[in-house]
């Protein structure tokens, strides 16, 4: 009767971690994007307390080697990436480099090339691109999405930026430049009455486009990019359950807390049907 008994506590016990187990949701990827992940975790919990969440970074080659063992359910990337062809790829928000320059400032739009120069440090004078004869000082805000590794990559193509004035947030970065009449700084999108933003061209040919959220979200805007999650393939449904969070308007509300852009309803639908196996004209609930 004992050995009885043991047995099937033993079975009990067995179940009970069996179903812990599936309420575990690993996030793995880039550190940039850490707290993403984080404030993700922390808005499904209100919502579901049985969810168990842990969040790391250490890059999104060690975090595709999880997921590949089985040992992580959604890894973060600030880029689409190769060697990810067992996984499910749905973009998470939209990341944008928004050029701004004093309100008082003749200059309103510059093509990449020339966003490119002048960080460079090949264009010192805004009269080299239309301005007053005045040198042009230089400035960066960092941010939580990592804004700096990506305006070096992107627009400066891998190369090291001329030396600048770093800020430790865009509202830093949007308030010297109010005070500073000759400088030009890029951040995350972020309002000051003392400064503008300027239109970007990709090149001499084509028409400026404006840094409105609509521009950025739509990806119309040329220095805007998706952000991805990869998501295992044999999911548990409480990671399901947390996507589908993840894909509706609250869900997305948190992407826009740490700096991202949401998606747009359209995006959120196409990718919630893209991890659901289903036609995105058949999926609607990630809209809502």
């Amino acid at each position: 009767m004992k050995h009885k008994a043991v047995a099937i506590l033993i079975i009990v016990l067995s179940l009970i971690s069996g179903a812990s187990a599936q309420n575990n949701i690993v996030i793995r990827g880039s550190d940039t994007m850490i707290l993403l992940g984080q404030r993700c975790s922390q808005g499904f919990s209100r919502k579901s307390q049985q969810a168990n969440f842990t969040i790391q970074g250490g890059g999104v080659k060690a975090g595709l080697e999880a997921l590949n063992a089985g040992k992580a359910d959604i890894v973060q990337s600030e880029n689409a990436i190769p060697g990810a062809e067992n996984a499910t790829k749905v973009p998470a928000g939209v990341q944008a480099i928004v050029v701004y320059v004093n309100r008082s400032n003749l200059v309103t739009e510059l093509s990449t090339s020339q966003v490119r120069g002048i960080f460079m440090g090949e264009i010192q004078n805004w009269k080299q691109v239309g301005g007053k004869d005045e040198p042009i000082v230089l400035y960066a805000g960092e941010s939580s999405t990592g804004i700096l590794s990506y305006f070096q990559e992107s627009a400066l193509k891998g190369e090291e930026p001329y030396p600048f004035e770093g800020k430790s947030s865009t509202k830093s970065l949007l308030e010297t430049i109010a005070s500073t009449p000759n400088g030009i700084g890029y951040a995350a999108p972020g309002f000051d009455p003392g400064t503008k933003t300027l239109r970007i061209k990709n090149d001499a040919a084509t028409p400026g486009v404006d840094a409105t959220l609509d521009n950025i979200r739509g990806r119309r805007y040329p220095l805007s990019r998706y952000v991805y999650w990869y998501i295992r393939p044999n999911r548990s449904s409480k990671t399901a359950e947390f996507l589908l969070w993840f894909f509706s308007s609250e869900g997305q509300i948190t992407v826009e807390s740490v700096g991202f852009e949401p998606l747009l309803p359209a995006d959120r639908t196409q990718a919630l049907a893209k991890v659901e196996g289903k036609k995105a004209s058949a999926t609607t609930s990630a809209a809502k």
